[in-house]
């Protein structure tokens, strides 16, 4: 009987343990962390141009420069139009044609002329845009428009983002208007537009003349004196814009 009984208390006990182990099983749970990666790399492909004056919007240009690519890269920038004008002895000021684009839908409109600009590089190394007028305006011919001034006014630089994400970006330094120094042929006048400090500049900005098509309308202007002489033929400069990083020891080149 005592043997029966202790069997049975045995019995008992190993229930009682079986059952304690299955309980801090089933509590007893525990976390186990893993990871998700991605691994980015400077970006090469060319950016297409966007709306200086809707940025975001894609816009195709009428009149558009061979796409360069790269990680830092000038994605679009536009040529200055002034049309056909009278001569004229007086001192007189002309101003740039909008750009003209084709929209989404196909329709051609005119907007502001502009530089876009994309720093893909993925260092925030800063970058510097400037840009030089090579010579005066001269004919094919080698006349030149004695004494003739280019300038830019009413600039501003916009991220092509439209959000407040970008704002930590911005460029620090952003020319409102420049006023460009003819060179002498092989070395450009050179003005400083846009200066994207180290920590800045990335993504893509443009850099735009006139924020509305409107204000676009005059924010490009060549002045002429009136005792400059002028021929019955077309005079033509060469802008050139030039994007270059700001070096590691922070100076610009």
């Amino acid at each position: 009987m005592k043997k029966n009984i202790l069997l049975a208390s045995a019995v008992l006990a190993l229930s009682l343990v079986g059952g304690t182990a299955q309980a801090f099983a089933a509590e007893d749970g525990g976390t186990m962390p893993t990871n998700g990666t991605v691994n980015f790399v400077a970006g090469q492909d060319p950016t297409d141009p966007t709306d200086p004056t809707e940025p975001g919007n894609p816009i195709q240009p009428i009149d558009p420069p061979t796409p360069v690519g790269g990680a830092l890269s000038i994605d679009y920038a536009s040529n200055f139009k002034f049309g056909e004008q009278k001569i004229s002895t007086d001192d007189e000021t002309y101003y740039a044609a909008l750009d003209q684009f084709k929209g989404s839908d196909g329709e051609t409109f005119g907007d502001s002329n502009y530089v876009q600009v994309t720093d893909k590089r993925g260092t925030l190394a800063g970058w510097t845009l400037t840009v030089g007028q090579l010579d005066q305006f001269k004919t094919a011919e080698g006349e030149a428009l004695n004494g003739a001034q280019l300038k830019i006014n009413t600039a501003s630089a916009v991220a092509a983002v439209d959000d407040n994400s970008m704002d930590g970006y911005k460029p620090g330094t952003v020319a409102s208007s420049i006023t460009l120094t003819p060179g002498d042929g092989t070395t450009p006048g050179t003005s400083d537009a846009i200066t994207a400090e180290k920590g800045k500049g990335a993504g893509t900005w443009v850099y735009r003349f006139g924020d509305t098509a409107d204000a676009g309308k005059t924010a490009v202007q060549l002045m002429v004196p009136g005792k400059s002489v002028k021929l019955a033929k077309e005079y033509k400069t060469t802008l050139n814009w030039t994007l270059a990083s700001i070096p590691e020891n922070g100076s610009e080149n």
